[in-house]
């Protein structure tokens, strides 16, 4: 009888774990997907996205070749059609998530300094 309670918990955590672990892959494949069609029609190279978590919520660094892409992605807005994408996959009314600061930029050879 014990041997039948510790299997069917057993069962009730692989199955939750595998819940999570299918709705984790496609909510990172909705968010390259948006990445994808945000970058579709981009009149320069196509840049990196590199996607993690901080503090519990999703973050992305987007790595652009130049400091002239990364320019034109923010003027043409096609970096604000990424972040409304993101915000609606991710975001919820009740949430405190926020795509704008979600998403970071960057571009190959950028030096960085402190103050």
């Amino acid at each position: 009888m014990i041997y039948k309670i510790i299997l069917i918990l057993i069962l009730i955590v692989v199955i939750i774990a595998g819940s999570m672990r299918a709705y984790n892959f496609f909510r990172r494949r909705k968010q390259r997907l948006a990445f994808n069609n945000a970058f579709r029609d981009f009149q320069g190279e196509k840049p990196k996205l590199k996607m993690y978590h901080s503090y519990g919520y999703p973050a992305f660094t987007i790595t652009f070749k130049s400091n002239a892409d990364m320019e034109k992605a923010e003027e043409d807005g096609t970096l604000m059609q990424f972040s409304n994408a993101i915000q609606e996959i991710c975001g919820s009314p009740e949430s405190k998530f926020d795509a704008e600061r979600s998403i970071s930029t960057t571009y190959e050879g950028r030096i960085i300094t402190y103050s």
